[in-house]
């Protein structure tokens, strides 16, 4: 257990910056930064189709894909070797930052639950244990 709320804390912090980062040109910014060839990663269609737009007004001939930030695996499915850089939009890096913070509590959590002994997975163990030493 977290009994300090560093995690909440943590992610608080996270939702704090990614707010005060609202508006100010981070999509210009990775769209001056792209050339041929490049592939970004999205979270979802919506923003995906309009950085394409704008990139192809700039003269860019980009790619992107829409992956769930917990599904890694999904950016490189059906595609080679890419023929530029690979970019992450600012959205899907949020969610993926928060996401792992997320899975860090609950990586405590479980750590916490596996190794202590005062909960009643390990009261019944330990029952199960002294039942079957009566018996042997």
């Amino acid at each position: 257990m977290d009994n300090f709320g560093i995690g909440a804390q943590a992610q608080g912090a996270l939702r704090v910056a990614f707010t005060a980062a609202r508006g100010t040109g981070r999509t210009n910014a990775i769209l001056r930064s792209l050339h041929d060839g490049d592939l970004v990663v999205f979270k979802d269609r919506r923003e995906a189709g309009r950085v394409e737009h704008m990139a192809k007004e700039m003269g860019r001939q980009i790619q992107t894909v829409v992956c769930d930030p917990r599904r890694l695996d999904k950016i490189f499915e059906g595609r080679g070797t890419l023929q530029g850089q690979l970019v992450f939009d600012h959205s899907w890096l949020e969610e993926y930052y928060l996401m792992a913070m997320e899975d860090a509590y609950k990586s405590i959590e479980r750590l916490r639950q596996d190794m202590s002994g005062y909960d009643e997975r390990h009261a019944k163990t330990k029952m199960q244990a002294m039942e079957l030493a009566k018996w042997q």
